[in-house]
């Protein structure tokens, strides 16, 4: 399941511990498939035990967390097989810039901003799965999206401004 493994590399930052945690999640899953009582769907029961694994992986590693600072595997290929008909030089490198900056922002995230904002940017997830997820409440949920999309957007407008981008949401 990609969006598994995407969803804890964003919280993680790091793709060696996503792998290692993602292999703990299907480990604990399997153990515990006859304890799913199946009161959600499948995906929502998986989603809060990667949850709950990347939050016991961040606690264990909160000391010596690292920002990231490169770009992902994935996207560093991605780059590599652009080819020039995309833009100059010049405007792919802001892209990686500005994924760099995003990267950076999105890893000094409090981990329960961070967690929310990955579920329902990148994982695509309603507000009351999120909820169900991690086990708080909808306006729980509602305001720690908002807090990150405050904290992101402050830590990111500096670069923006840089990159000629002033568009505001």
């Amino acid at each position: 399941m990609d969006k598994l493994f995407n969803a804890v590399f964003c919280m993680l930052g790091n793709h060696q511990d996503a792998e290692d945690v993602i292999q703990d999640v299907y480990l604990k899953a399997h153990a515990g498939l006859d304890e799913f009582r199946g009161d959600a769907a499948l995906s929502t029961w998986l989603y809060t035990i990667a949850m709950n694994a990347a939050r016991a992986h961040l606690r264990k590693k909160s000391r010596g967390l690292r920002v990231v600072t490169g770009l992902s595997e994935q996207e560093l290929e991605l780059l590599a097989r652009a080819d020039d008909e995309t833009g100059p030089v010049e405007r792919r490198f802001e892209e990686k810039e500005l994924g760099t900056a995003l990267r950076k922002a999105l890893m000094n995230l409090p981990a329960e901003f961070r967690e929310v904002f990955v579920l329902r940017q990148f994982e695509d997830k309603a507000y009351r799965d999120i909820a169900r997820i991690l086990g708080i409440s909808m306006g729980t949920v509602e305001s720690r999206m908002y807090r990150a999309r405050e904290k992101l957007r402050k830590d990111l407008w500096p670069h923006m401004q840089r990159s000629g981008s002033h568009g505001h949401e």
